[in-house]
């Protein structure tokens, strides 16, 4: 496979990706609490049927502070993309979008897009990398994990009220570097 990966240009500002998954498992998060401290516990668990999520997003949006995007291209085909953004503040490097195309699953190119975002991340001298996720996108999860990255939070009311309810809350993953 000739695979490429490079950088581009602000013309890509506000193009819309479509993002879809398919999940057989999804993290349940109970909470105990007592009376000097609160337990959280996430339990791997497993769809009735597997489910089928889609939604967009749009690339270099305007909120990112330094946001840097790349596209990974087999001969002259765009395959997928990474756009990543050095968060200064706190000095870390947060992936806001990773995506492979479909039917270029499985083949290295998420993997090498992840080793970018580590380069591009150690050329800021970055601490740390993080990227969000769905505690329901169960395919992305076991990927993010084979990258060294770990669970480091969590947000049940980040996507709307019912996150936990909807079996669909925000999971925060890094890598420390």
């Amino acid at each position: 496979m000739d695979l490429r990966i490079q950088k581009l240009d602000e013309s890509y500002k506000g193009f819309e990706v479509e993002y879809k998954y398919t999940s057989e498992f999804y993290y349940d998060i109970q909470k105990t609490y007592y009376e000097d401290s609160i337990n959280f516990r996430m339990t791997k668990k497993h769809f009735t049927t597997p489910i089928e999520k889609r939604f967009t997003d749009k690339l270099l949006e305007d909120y990112l502070e330094r946001p840097t995007l790349f596209g990974a291209f087999i001969k002259d085909k765009q395959v997928g993309y990474l756009e990543v953004n050095h968060e200064k503040w706190n000095n870390r490097l947060r992936i806001t979008n990773i995506l492979v195309y479909d039917k270029f699953r499985r083949t290295g190119i998420g993997k090498a897009l992840m080793e970018k975002a580590v380069e591009a991340a150690r050329q800021h001298g970055c601490r740390a990398i993080v990227l969000e996720t769905q505690s329901c996108n169960y395919p992305a999860i076991m990927f993010y994990k084979k990258m060294g990255f770990r669970i480091i939070g969590f947000d049940l009311e980040a996507y709307s009220n019912e996150d936990v309810e909807k079996l669909e809350y925000r999971l925060e993953m890094g890598m420390k570097l």
